[in-house]
């Protein structure tokens, strides 16, 4: 049987001392197996093969059959590992709390703990005094979901 003990363990052999770091890896009960990667420089395709072929080469087809799937986390996917915030410091996220707060504003920091969110400024009606916002900190517990907004 194929689990993703088995293919994390395979990732992380080819992966170590590489800029290429797992983001995700899901094998269902079908072989199905998808895994997610980044890195600080952007995934390309030669990334996502090379992992694709270290993972099928390491796997034996005859014993059991899988289909394998290999690439990048992408910009439309929620962000899911600390690293990635990491990666995304300074670029406008769109949060949903858990309690179903949603929050728009810049990552200013991100740790392995949490990340801090500047909220961007609501505008107000004319002669209405202007808020500066203030810095939220999200442990990364605390948030169903983090998107980056895509602006142009």
């Amino acid at each position: 049987m194929i689990t993703e003990q088995n293919i994390q363990s395979l990732i992380d052999e080819k992966l170590a001392n590489s800029d290429v770091f797992l983001v995700e890896c899901r094998v269902k009960t079908d072989n199905k197996i998808r895994v997610f990667i980044d890195s600080e420089r952007g995934i390309t395709i030669d990334d996502c093969v090379a992992l694709s072929r270290h993972i099928e080469g390491n796997l034996d087809r005859d014993k059991e059959d899988f289909a394998l799937d290999v690439s990048s986390a992408g910009l439309d996917l929620p962000l899911r590992i600390p690293r990635q915030f990491e990666k995304n410091v300074g670029r406008t996220v769109h949060v949903v709390m858990n309690d179903g707060t949603e929050i728009n504003g810049k990552i200013i920091e991100a740790t392995n703990e949490n990340f801090t969110v500047l909220p961007e400024i609501k505008k107000k009606k004319k002669n209405a005094e202007s808020e500066q916002p203030q810095p939220v900190s999200i442990n990364y517990s605390n948030q169903k979901n983090t998107k980056i907004i895509l602006t142009f």
